[in-house]
């Protein structure tokens, strides 16, 4: 932040750290280096303080050595970066008016890259008059997004913050360590997963760190005792639950109690490495794999394609089959579900059987193993009580032992299976931007090709079939997560009094944001109930995870702990629900708590 500062050259710059060698980069950039807090403040029109905790802020203004307060003379807006209680903030800025100053809360958010490049995220509550004369010096350090006048606001939203960032890095750290427990090259793992639904900030920035054992303290595991603890004294305080949170700070502990408090904080991962029976998170570096990386030149089209299974994901799937023209043949269990497509030009089938018949690739998009089962093999008008001897692609949700043996099963038949399970979305699904996890023997993933890449990008983990499967379920751990951390936090929010709406644009640009922060928020902002994707996959998709967690003999307590809030959902009548409606749940053990909030240009 100082060096950004310094290097813009519009302000006259003196900087203060407890550690002198601290100062040198600013210094050299055009900065002058002070002796104490005092020094450096004395006749500045703004004063920036991000220490590390309130205890450190009272001693910097306060009660330590040259203290900024210690002798007078500081009269301008005092601008309080770090994170500390909003009962504090509010602490703090009765003292420091007394003192003649006003105090700007403004916590920030985004790590040392983007502060390095001016892109924080500012959470800021002031005066009007005081944020104006220290807007230059915010603006300089990143976006600011101004919360109100009342000290504790920033601070609050900050809390907000910190919930999903503390559980995005804990359950990386879970994830990872479970692929490498699945025996998945883990840097091809970190590859799929930016590009599917499992990705947040911290995953991106942290998992790096994890791959190369990188032990530079970029930012120290010993903040997030310090920051949840906060979080979970503020919820107890406003009589709220927050227990992903909970289960995030006891990792995080069980890190600090193995000596890791001074250590990079992606070093949480040692915490599931001691659990792993010998598998590790790094690995050597080697060039990344490209999607199909293994494919040269254009796929040629099969002569014909069949799809099983039109629910929300198979309906764009299907649309971009159509868009790319082989010839299609439609069928789902709900005969409307191909309305659309029927119009479009695919064929509509009246069993999986007869759909399939003469086709060269059979997509199959249902929900779980019984639907699989009896659309191959056990249900009415199965495909292999006719004749197809094709490609047949799997993008379920399965666990990988069953895609095995589903795979021995097809090959009994004549047939052969690809492993293919898929993230992103509806929306992405209707683009053809999914990301399929792919295993499968060679000629059979080059007789698909086309298919697959009609739909997304793919990824090849292997030949065996369930190595697939097994990427799938590192990403759900971390989609799954990812959900009811949004939900707790945008719950906290609501619980703080905060304008959720405002939370929202605020994650999107902070370190908390996550492709489902930002996919799902917005349906609980607007009480959506339509089931995009319903609460009753996340049961399902999260027990597979947790049982091949246990044939593993592998603990992942963050998956745990979001498969328990899944589950009040559905008790609560949620499970036909879109799966953000697990917010209900925080919502029900709060009576005033309502994250849905009606859009501005409604008010």
């Amino acid at each position: 932040m100082a060096s950004m500062l310094a290097r813009r050259k519009a302000f006259s710059l003196r900087v203060f750290d407890v550690r002198p060698e601290a100062c040198d980069e600013a210094v050299s950039m055009g900065a002058r280096r002070a002796e104490t807090p005092h020094a450096c403040a004395d006749g500045a029109g703004v004063l920036v303080l991000a220490v590390v905790n309130a205890q450190r802020l009272a001693a910097v203004l306060f009660d330590g050595p040259g203290a900024v307060f210690s002798a007078g003379g500081f009269s301008g807006e005092c601008v309080v970066c770090s994170t500390v209680s909003p009962g504090i903030m509010a602490e703090l800025a009765e003292k420091v008016a007394s003192h003649g100053a006003t105090l700007v809360d403004a916590p920030m958010s985004g790590g040392t890259t983007r502060a390095a490049k001016g892109e924080l995220a500012l959470m800021v509550a002031a005066p009007p008059a005081a944020l104006e004369r220290c807007r230059p010096v915010l603006e300089a350090m990143g976006k600011v997004f101004v919360l109100g006048e009342r000290p504790g606001l920033g601070s609050s939203m900050k809390l907000v913050n910190q919930v999903l960032a503390g559980v995005h890095l804990a359950v990386a750290a879970e994830a990872m360590t479970f692929a490498a427990r699945l025996g998945l090259n883990t840097r091809q793992v970190f590859d799929i997963i930016v590009s599917a639904a499992g990705n947040s900030f911290l995953f991106e920035n942290r998992v790096p760190h994890m791959l190369d054992d990188d032990q530079t303290p970029h930012s120290a595991l010993d903040i997030w005792p310090k920051d949840l603890g906060i979080v979970l004294d503020e919820a107890r305080r406003l009589g709220f639950p927050c227990p992903m949170a909970g289960q995030a700070l006891q990792q995080f502990l069980a890190g600090k109690a193995l000596g890791l408090g001074a250590k990079d904080d992606s070093f949480v991962v040692k915490v599931y490495e001691a659990y792993a029976g010998g598998a590790r998170v790094a690995v050597p570096a080697k060039p990344p794999q490209q999607p199909g990386a293994e494919a040269q030149g254009p796929a040629e089209p099969p002569a014909k394609v069949a799809f099983v299974g039109l629910g929300a994901m198979g309906r764009g799937m299907a649309s971009c089959l159509v868009e790319r023209g082989p010839p299609l043949s439609v069928y789902d269990v709900r005969p409307e579900a191909a309305d659309e497509l029927v119009k479009r030009g695919a064929r509509r089938a009246d069993s999986p059987c007869s759909c399939a018949e003469g086709a060269d690739v059979l997509v199959v998009a249902v929900v779980n193993a019984q639907q699989v089962s009896q659309v191959l093999f056990d249900g009415p008008g199965a495909v292999f009580a006719g004749s197809f001897r094709g490609v047949c692609v799997v993008c379920s949700t399965l666990s990988p032992a069953f895609m095995a043996e589903l795979a021995a099963k097809v090959a009994g038949r004549g047939a052969v299976l690809v492993d293919a399970p898929m993230s992103g979305g509806t929306l992405r699904a209707a683009r053809g931007d999914l990301t399929f996890m792919v295993s499968g023997p060679p000629p059979a993933l080059a007789r698909c090709r086309f298919v697959l890449e009609a739909m997304g990008k793919y990824f090849v983990l292997g030949t065996e079939p369930g190595l697939g499967s097994g990427m799938k379920l590192v990403n759900q751990v971390l989609a799954g997560t990812h959900i009811v951390a949004a939900a707790e936090a945008m719950a906290l929010a609501a619980r703080q009094g905060l304008d959720t709406r405002q939370v929202f644009d605020i994650i999107v640009s902070a370190a908390g944001n996550s492709f489902m922060f930002e996919n799902r928020v917005p349906h609980m902002l607007d009480d959506d109930p339509t089931p995009h994707s319903a609460l009753d996959i996340w049961p399902k998709d999260l027990g597979i995870v947790l049982d091949e967690a246990r044939r593993l003999g592998f603990p992942c307590p963050m998956a745990g702990q979001a498969l328990q809030q899944y589950l009040a959902g559905k008790a609560l009548g949620l499970g036909s629900k879109d799966d953000s409606f697990v917010v209900k749940v925080y919502e029900a053990q709060a009576s005033t708590v309502h994250v849905a909030k009606r859009r501005r240009t409604e008010a």
